[in-house]
Parts: C-alpha cells; sequence; structure tokens
C-alpha cells in the first residue's frame, strides 16, 4: 500500500507508462527510422549530379510511408513524369509495357511481355494502350539498335500473338503513338548512374548512405531529447511521432527495394 498521496501517484504513474510501453517502443521505433529516411533524403539531395540525362530529379525526392506489418517502412520515393512518346528522341528511347496488376492474366500484356522492349518507329500496332502502360527508357543509339534488331526478328511471332490474343478475345484496338504517353524510368538511369554503366559513374546513393552510416546522423537522432522524453514516460502525444503525411503503396514499396538490392548489388 502507499504509504502518501505522492506515492499512491508515483505507482499511477509507473502503471500507466507500463500500459503504454509497446505502443511507446513503436513509437520509438517509426521516430528514429523515419528522421534517419529524412535524413538520407536530404544527403541524396546535396549529393545527386548535375546530368542532363537525369535532370534534378532528386528535388523530387521525398519520404513516404508504408503503414502496417510488425514495422512500418520508410522510402525516398519521387513520382515518375509522363511525356508524350512523341516528344521523345527516338534514337535513343525503348518502350517497355507495364500492366497495372502485379500478375496480370487474360490481358494483351501477357501475350505481348515477352517481346519487349520496342523500338519506339516499331511498336506494334494493335495494343490497347489503355489496358496496359508504357514505360520510356533513355538508352545509347547502339542499344536501340539491338532492340530494333531483335522487333524485326520476332515480327512474325509478334504479329501471331497478337492474332492469338483476338481469338481468345483478348480487347485488340489500334494504337496512335501520336497521342500516347509514357512514364519515364527514371530509377533506371539512376541505376547507370550509380554504376557507371553506359554514362559516367557518380554512386551518389552510396554516397549517401555511408554518410548517414559512418557520421553522427544516427547518435543524434537516439541522443535526442525526443528520445530521451518517449523512454522516460515525458512525451504525451508519441502516437503521432513518425506519422507522415506522404504515404507509399506496397508497390512502391516492392519497387523500391528492387531498386536498393541493384544499387547496393552493383
Amino acid at each position: 500500500m502507499p504509504k502518501s498521496p505522492a506515492e499512491l501517484v508515483g505507482m499511477l504513474e509507473l502503471a500507466d507508462f507500463l500500459t503504454d510501453l509497446p505502443k511507446r517502443l513503436k513509437a520509438l521505433q517509426r521516430h528514429v527510422t523515419s528522421e534517419v529516411a529524412i535524413a538520407f533524403n536530404e544527403k541524396l539531395k546535396a549529393t545527386a549530379p548535375n546530368d542532363p540525362l537525369l535532370g534534378n530529379y532528386a528535388k523530387d525526392m521525398h519520404v513516404a510511408q508504408v503503414e502496417g506489418g510488425v514495422h512500418d517502412a520508410y522510402a525516398s520515393v519521387c513520382a515518375a513524369k509522363v511525356v508524350k512518346i512523341r516528344d521523345l528522341d527516338p534514337a535513343t528511347t525503348v518502350l517497355y509495357l507495364r500492366h497495372p496488376d502485379a500478375e496480370p492474366r487474360d490481358s494483351i500484356y501477357s501475350y505481348l511481355a515477352a517481346f519487349h522492349p520496342f523500338d519506339v518507329g516499331l511498336f506494334p500496332v494493335g495494343i490497347p494502350i489503355d489496358m496496359v502502360y508504357l514505360v520510356a527508357r533513355t538508352v545509347s543509339p547502339a542499344e536501340v539498335a539491338l532492340v530494333r534488331q531483335r522487333n524485326i526478328k520476332d515480327r512474325q511471332k509478334l504479329n501471331h500473338a497478337i492474332e492469338k490474343a483476338k481469338v481468345r478475345g483478348v480487347q485488340v484496338d489500334n494504337v496512335d503513338l501520336g497521342e500516347a504517353k509514357a512514364l519515364t524510368d527514371i530509377a533506371f538511369l539512376v541505376i547507370r548512374k550509380e554504376l557507371g554503366i553506359g554514362m559516367s559513374k557518380k554512386p551518389h546513393w552510396r554516397q549517401a548512405l555511408r554518410m548517414i552510416g559512418a557520421g553522427s546522423t544516427l547518435k543524434g537522432i537516439v541522443a535526442s531529447k525526443t528520445v530521451s522524453r518517449l523512454i522516460s514516460g515525458r512525451y504525451r502525444g508519441f502516437d503521432k511521432l513518425g506519422m507522415l503525411s506522404d504515404k507509399a503503396t506496397d508497390q512502391q514499396m516492392k519497387s523500391t527495394k528492387q531498386f536498393q538490392e541493384k544499387i547496393l548489388g552493383g
């Protein structure tokens, strides 16, 4: 039994702290992880190269959150730019097909995915671009020439696949590439820049990661007053810690993970 009102208050506060402890620990994980992600994003913006092909892509990078699971996840993301295909340089552009669904079935995509990438001038008439979306990659003229050769070689097989799709009732329409649009594959160019594939090498993603890992960023976050107050039980309203307004989808996180594996594996 408590011997004084002050001792009773102390016991009640301890009971409240222990009750909230799992939530506090989750908030601590969110806070530290999100702060590290934000710090990395700022380092990335500071180290990104000035390259005409990449443009100033890093200025559009921001940290987004995926809620759910054991731990919330955070990633540096940027929206792909939409461009008209007629505005792209056919000498340095190839087109890929993508489908909104992760595992598309009974669509023209499932018949033709084996044949991309496509030379802009040899993109097959008959693909309903409202059922897929196009991704434009900037490559060297030599790579475009190789893609063109393969497209010409596969033309008969490609036409056969389109006819097979028609027989099976898949919607096949004519395509006017003059008005068609594509997403630019900035991740592809960043990987090439990072690893020095077909362009001068500038490993800015790995540099930013090293700066975060080797510097005082993480130590500063862990030693902050926010963390101290959270652990001691003096921080109220901790449920909002690490909660970002920008949210990423599971697909974005999956793409980010694949991107990072390529970056770190190079």
